[in-house]
């Protein structure tokens, strides 16, 4: 009996020690954050995913305005974009939107999280302040 869990245990472990194994390698792996000028007459919106263990397998697509982005888990992209109202959305379970109204020479970060659904995760969009994406983004790689 005591034979019986004890291997029980090591099997455990052992897909335990391989379910890391494999979500480490799901980083997204890039530059890291550094901002850049801006041209005074665009704008720059920086769409980011913290890393999380939630969704880690799955990158669902966001879309903003003209651009689509699918960010891995603790990734970041930038867009360069025009001044106006930028409307950005996602669909999973349910649909999540925002709308920025973009003004030229200005830094925007909305941040893309996931949370556990019923049949895949769903996706939320979180317009940040620069001081709230500060940490955040520091940690995230350029996809």
């Amino acid at each position: 009996s005591s034979d019986v869990c004890s291997s029980d245990l090591r099997a455990s472990r052992l897909a335990i020690l391989m379910l890391m194994v494999a979500c480490a390698g799901c980083a997204v792996q890039g530059a890291t954050y550094q901002p850049v000028p801006l041209p005074s007459a665009k704008s720059t919106l920086y769409l980011y995913r913290p890393y999380r263990f939630i969704g880690v397998g799955v990158s669902p697509s966001v879309n903003c305005g003209d651009y689509s982005s699918a960010l891995g888990p603790g990734g970041f992209h930038r867009f360069t974009i025009d001044p106006g109202t930028l409307h950005c959305d996602a669909h999973s379970e349910v649909t999540t939107s925002i709308d920025i109204d973009v003004k030229p020479g200005q830094t925007y970060y909305i941040e893309e999280s996931l949370s556990i659904g019923w049949l895949q995760p769903r996706v939320h969009l979180d317009l940040k302040t620069p001081e709230e994406a500060a940490a955040e983004i520091q940690e995230c790689k350029e996809q």
